[in-house]
């Protein structure tokens, strides 16, 4: 994620999809672990021992996840107009407005 964030192509709409996927991935990873499916984290399957530390990890990627969710809150809430993704059919549009208005206008 760091590294998505640096650079002269990112913008706001860019920075909120690089978030966004970063804390959905951290509930994905909190959801495996809490059903005790390792095959993501095949370093902690061959340390993991007892389900105390199942908990405890759970525990640390919840507080991880809200952590970032309180801190990039302004990112993530933030409403991408459609225009500004969908720039180039937008843009279309008012060229075939305009042709539209010169075929009425002769």
């Amino acid at each position: 994620m760091n590294l998505q964030l640096q650079g002269k192509n990112i913008n706001l709409a860019k920075a909120k999809g690089v978030v966004g996927a970063f804390i959905d991935k951290l509930s994905i990873f909190e959801e495996n672990m809490q059903r005790k499916d390792l095959t993501k984290f095949l370093n902690l399957k061959s340390s993991c021992g007892g389900s105390e530390d199942f908990q405890t990890y759970c525990l640390y990627l919840q507080t991880l996840k809200e952590d970032l969710q309180s801190r990039f809150q302004d990112l993530t809430s933030l409403k991408v107009p459609t225009w500004f993704i969908n720039s180039f059919i937008t843009t279309y549009l008012v060229e075939e407005g305009f042709s539209f208005v010169c075929i009425l206008k002769n």
